[in-house]
């Protein structure tokens, strides 16, 4: 299955954590019944160099409005989600709630997603004297979410 998700990603020329990020968009946009759903999408808020490396919580949640009408095609929401996605990485230091919040003209409030997307890839692993490990991010969230899905390219 995985080979499928990087053969549909290169045929695309986009990230295969867009691949799922559209398949989790449509698959919620059934499930609910609306054509438009809003995916908390989490970006590593690491985007220069220097920071890198940094010990603390920078990364976030940022909001994919996914717009996706029954009778569009897969190859549509992909373009449109891997659109978004972009955008969403190119603004992830300049966004605020209130901001957000207000261009929508939504009520102040604490951000709130109800559906979460994640998507890392597994640290290499090692190998010494015969014994194998890698080294994991381990994260913490404080926001809030009904469902979160987490996907991880463990392909190495």
């Amino acid at each position: 299955m995985a080979t499928k998700i990087e053969s549909l990603a290169q045929k695309y020329d986009i990230p295969t954590s867009t691949i799922l990020l559209t398949a989790w968009g449509v698959l919620l946009s059934r499930l609910t019944g609306q054509s438009e759903v809003i995916v908390g999408a989490n970006y590593d808020g690491r985007t220069d160099e220097e920071l890198s490396k940094a010990l603390g919580l920078l990364a976030k949640h940022l909001p994919i409005h996914l717009n996706l009408e029954e009778d569009s095609r897969f190859s549509e929401a992909l373009r449109q989600a891997d659109q978004l996605s972009r955008d969403a990485s190119d603004w992830q230091e300049c966004f605020t709630w209130e901001q957000a919040l207000n261009s929508a003209g939504a009520a102040t409030g604490s951000p709130f997603f109800p559906y979460v997307f994640n998507f890392e890839n597994q640290a290499p692993q090692y190998a010494s004297d015969g014994l194998t490990f890698s080294i994991n991010r381990m994260d913490a969230c404080s926001d809030r979410f009904k469902i979160k899905l987490s996907c991880a390219n463990a392909s190495d």
